[in-house]
């Protein structure tokens, strides 16, 4: 008889965890949702791999629902299977995520199991990567031969179940898992990614900015948040998630895979919160589209207008700001005995890109960055400067994985915090001097 997680079910149902969204995704989807991933043995090893039949199940329901609630059945999945943990070290994980703010709404929210997300031992010895793994069958891109964790995720967490995806908008076929460190309680944020499969050639194109990035993310946030608001709003259930995407703009875990994350907060993005930020509008040849400086540390401009119009926009506004940048620099840190090969570099000029959920694809934001600025330098009242601020750092939501930082944080005033995040922002702000947008 088939394995299954009924009993996880029925227990994470009689806690107060679930919204009424997902009671329905486990009342109709159980099936699916019950599944494991893999059945182990006494020893630990696998004995029954079932990654294939539950992607083919969730693929179903993405052609018959829709890609959203496709993500929201898969995500259920993972977590019941064990993929996303919700307990680590006897510590419980599927609660409220302990979050702190400033004066002016900017957000600290503590994630710890953030900080092992790329450390395959401690990953291991958590029991989260598979402990009997065959290194050799990890695949690389990197010239100092760090794992790929995406195409190697088969072999280092079979708990993984990855989906394909394509539609007529989108201009590849992607590959959709979600990981295994959301940012916030893991039953609750809904964070998955999607990125581009290598071709036969081994070929898949990088995270710098092309035509597709922008028009892509658009369109997978369309794709997601109609097919839920549709499926649940038939339905009557009201409390479903609205899913944000982004896109980092050169890094993330690899340079060599271009990858979007989707991820629904616990709390809105900071950025989204008042209007008042608002300084200029600066009309672009394209009349239907309008594009505002946001008052804010770093440079952000919001484009607004119907998806076509406003997919063209945001193409142009990255690939000028790209362009503008006149030399290339490391896309991350070497250790001093590796040698860089030429694709190692990247242009200096690099864009966070969020794309709200709530907008629909009318709206998008960039944020202007320089690779060579990504951690924060300064002491500010006491704390120490955060390294690797990313995409929802320049936003606002300040993801902090280490204790005794967040500790600091919270001891401060709401007053000090805004000082802190002002300060960290304007150490990676670039000099924007050279991007011309009125002229666009």
């Amino acid at each position: 008889m088939a394995t299954t997680n009924r009993e996880a079910i029925k227990s994470y149902l009689a806690s107060k965890g679930p919204k009424e969204y997902q009671r329905h995704v486990f009342r109709q989807f159980e099936e699916i949702v019950s599944t494991p991933s893999v059945e182990l043995g006494a020893s630990g090893r696998i004995e029954r791999d079932r990654r294939s039949e539950i992607k083919k199940d969730i693929e179903g329901i993405s052609g018959e629902y829709g890609l959203g609630v496709a993500i929201l059945v898969l995500h259920a999945q993972q977590f019941i299977s064990g993929h996303i943990p919700l307990e680590i070290r006897g510590e419980n994980l599927a609660r409220k995520t302990e979050t702190v703010a400033g004066k002016n709404g900017e957000q600290f929210l503590n994630v710890p199991l953030r900080m092992y997300r790329n450390n395959i031992e401690v990953l291991r010895e958590l029991g989260i990567v598979y402990k009997y793994a065959n290194d050799k069958n990890y695949l690389t891109h990197e010239t100092d031969q760090k794992p790929c964790f995406y195409c190697s995720c088969g072999e280092m967490n079979p708990r993984e179940v990855v989906i394909d995806h394509t539609s007529q908008e989108l201009s590849d076929t992607y590959k959709i898992g979600f990981t295994l460190a959301p940012f916030g309680r893991p039953d609750r944020v809904v964070h998955c990614l999607a990125w581009n499969a290598p071709n036969r050639d081994g070929y898949a194109p990088d995270m710098t900015f092309n035509p597709d990035t922008y028009t892509d993310l658009v369109q997978f946030v369309i794709e997601i948040n109609e097919s839920i608001h549709r499926y649940f709003g038939d339905r009557g259930i009201t409390d479903f998630p609205v899913i944000d995407g982004v896109h980092n703009g050169w890094a993330g875990n690899t340079l060599y895979h271009n990858h979007f994350q989707f991820v629904r907060m616990e709390k809105d993005i900071p950025i989204l919160g008042s209007s008042a930020y608002w300084t200029k509008r600066l009309p672009l040849k394209k009349s239907a589209v309008s594009v505002s400086k946001i008052d804010w540390p770093l440079p952000i401009y919001r484009i607004d207008g119907q998806p076509p119009l406003h997919k063209e926009a945001g193409t142009q506004i990255g690939i000028e700001w790209q362009s503008s940048g006149s030399v290339k620099c490391l896309y991350r840190e070497f250790d001093r005995l590796v040698r860089p090969k030429e694709t190692d570099y990247v242009p200096v000029h690099a864009a966070n890109v969020f794309i709200p959920g709530k907008e629909v694809g009318k709206a998008g934001y960039f944020v202007l960055r320089d690779c060579r600025r990504v951690d924060a330098k300064k002491v500010v009242a006491g704390i120490p400067p955060k390294r690797s601020l990313a995409v929802l750092e320049s936003l606002g939501s300040f993801i902090i994985d280490d204790e005794s930082l967040f500790k600091k944080i919270s001891d401060a005033s709401e007053e000090e915090r805004s000082l802190v995040a002002t300060s960290w922002l304007s150490d990676i702000t670039p000099d924007e001097s050279c991007f011309f947008l009125e002229t666009l």
